[in-house]
């Protein structure tokens, strides 16, 4: 039988194949290639001050190599889900230890019209510096999803946006950071999640 060529092994072979041929960097680069659009959505979730687009991209292949060293078909079916969720805790540790450096330990309190009305916490991830290191294409399309999707937020969910994305807050933390209940926490979390895929549906069904 015919041996399967790369583009015919499933994600969850190619990341078998890499534990068993380590010096062989074929198996993480087709997958690094497979998994290109989840790195490319990063770049709207979080904003790293001083990332390029390269940044994000070399981000999600050290993702991907994690993945795959650690994947187990025992314990993980799939291998794509345990791609994202480690894509996904590397860049919210990211995001939050450069956001802890430049604010420090002290956090002032604000009103939730704060949020509001506070230019500074209207970013879907970090903050407005990282625009600089973009393309002035992905600068136009990224202002636009951000003025898209804080057009829809009311200001609780901005409040809560900015403590659970931003600062990275548990519900619980959320809960003692604005002074509402896990009820109202959890809800408006969710909220943030829908509408930020609604945008991102709507983006992807209208090139």
């Amino acid at each position: 039988m015919k041996p399967k060529s790369i583009v015919e092994m499933s994600n969850e072979e190619l990341a078998l194949y890499s534990q068993v041929d380590l010096q062989n960097e074929v198996y993480c680069e087709a997958l690094c290639k497979r998994f290109e659009p989840l790195f490319k959505k990063g770049v709207t979730r979080w904003f790293v001050d001083g990332f390029t687009y390269d940044d994000y991209l070399q981000e999600g292949r050290i993702a991907v190599l994690k993945a795959a060293r650690s994947f187990d078909p025992c314990t993980n079916r799939y291998f794509a889900p345990l791609v994202a969720r480690t894509f996904h805790n590397r860049m919210s540790n990211l995001v939050r230890r450069r956001h802890a450096k430049k604010r420090g330990l002290g956090q002032k309190e604000l009103s939730l019209g704060s949020y509001h009305e506070a230019e500074e916490y209207n970013f879907i991830c970090e903050d407005q510096a990282a625009f600089r290191s973009l393309h002035p294409g992905e600068i136009i399309v990224i202002q636009e999803l951000h003025t898209d999707y804080f057009s829809r937020l009311s200001t609780l969910e901005r409040a809560v946006h900015y403590h659970h994305q931003i600062l990275g807050e548990s519900v619980e933390e959320v809960m003692k950071s604005l002074g509402i209940s896990k009820i109202a926490a959890r809800g408006a979390i969710d909220r943030c999640r829908v509408k930020l895929i609604q945008i991102l549906n709507e983006e992807e069904s209208n090139p």
